[in-house]
């Protein structure tokens, strides 16, 4: 029986991204199967700066991603998220794009991801505006 890792991230030139699926064919060879990428692939996106895999999904980060799922509003490293499905035929394609309801400026949303059963996360790590939409204070007190 034949084991196989699903995503693996390679970073090609500085601009773009892209995963590949491998099979591992003896104990020592893998071999490539599928490149994945995004649909509205474009340089310095940084699609695979973080990937998360449960069963037959796939959950993929793009933190400086400019456009919003419709491919418009471009808000320059806003970030998203997308999300591969695998079909019964062991291939990957890409199902959603998820951006956040709130994104604004360099916010990196997908920076970081995970994936569990039917939940997911995305990590925003510029993101200044709390669940309310306020500008979040980095003012302390004493």
């Amino acid at each position: 029986m034949k084991n196989r890792i699903d995503i693996k991230c390679l970073r090609l030139n500085i601009v773009f991204w892209s995963l590949f699926s491998l099979t591992q064919v003896n104990s020592q060879t893998w071999s490539e199967t599928q490149k994945l990428v995004s649909t509205d692939r474009a340089a310095f996106d940084s699609f695979g700066i973080s990937v998360s895999i449960d069963d037959n999904y796939a959950i993929v980060g793009a933190f400086q991603e400019d456009e919003d799922v419709s491919g418009g509003n471009t808000i320059n490293n806003s970030g998203a998220a997308y999300i591969f499905e695998k079909n019964s035929s062991g291939n990957w394609f890409q199902s959603q794009k998820i951006v956040a309801s709130d994104r604004s400026l360099s916010d990196s949303f997908g920076i970081s991801v995970a994936i569990n059963g039917d939940y997911l996360i995305v990590g925003a790590r510029y993101e200044d505006e709390d669940e309310t939409g306020s500008i979040r204070s980095n003012a302390t007190t004493t």
